[in-house]
């Protein structure tokens, strides 16, 4: 077998178990973070973070509108790209923590088509004592419409929010919680008990 071969069967393994072009992605979005903002004055914590995109053939589903998951998929590289943008990825690995996904509450209000640009504005709206909340808008060029909605919980493993915001901002305020997302908070603590009752 030539090494030619071996290249291709290699990466078809590859292909198949991982979501590459998800991977492409945000590697992609990472080292164009790292160009463009390694030299430049660290975002706010609470500064909005936005990336260009444009709907591909590879974001569509069979109805020829963006597919549900890709949504969540350009979310990620947007909390990423905010992240890493504001300090606190680099803060919270470096004080041996780690990052995950609690909950999302999403809203999709219009469909993004092939070939519609569209901008990912992403923010973090208030922190608790285990997760900050982000919320994020998939917004339209042509109109400036909100297409796409989501509100995060995006929970600290090891540390707390308020570690990681001392050392980032030490004289931020706490942003006042949103009617809406007190409602979600509540929602997701109901859940968790009806679930911890159950299991």
């Amino acid at each position: 077998m030539n090494m030619s071969a071996i290249f291709w069967f290699v990466l078809f393994i590859i292909s198949t178990v991982f979501d590459m072009i998800h991977a492409v992605r945000m590697f992609y979005a990472l080292f164009l973070s790292k160009i463009f903002h390694s030299k430049v004055e660290k975002k706010h914590l609470l500064e909005l973070s936005s990336y260009q995109k444009r709907c591909m053939p590879n974001d569509l589903d069979i109805f020829m509108h963006m597919n549900n998951a890709n949504y969540l998929k350009h979310c990620d590289i947007g909390r990423i790209l905010m992240w890493k943008q504001n300090g606190v990825l680099d803060k919270v690995f470096k004080m041996g923590g780690g990052m995950t996904l609690g909950a999302s509450n999403n809203r999709y209000r219009k469909s993004i088509i092939l070939f519609d640009h569209f901008r990912i504005e992403t923010k973090v709206i208030y922190w608790d004592d285990t997760a900050f909340y982000v919320e994020q808008q998939f917004i339209r060029t042509k109109d400036n419409f909100v297409c796409f909605v989501s509100i995060l919980k995006q929970t600290l493993v090891g540390i707390k929010p308020d570690e990681v915001v001392k050392i980032v901002h030490p004289d931020i305020e706490k942003p006042p919680l949103l009617p809406e997302l007190e409602k979600w908070m509540e929602s997701i603590s109901f859940s968790s008990e009806r679930l911890r009752k159950t299991s």
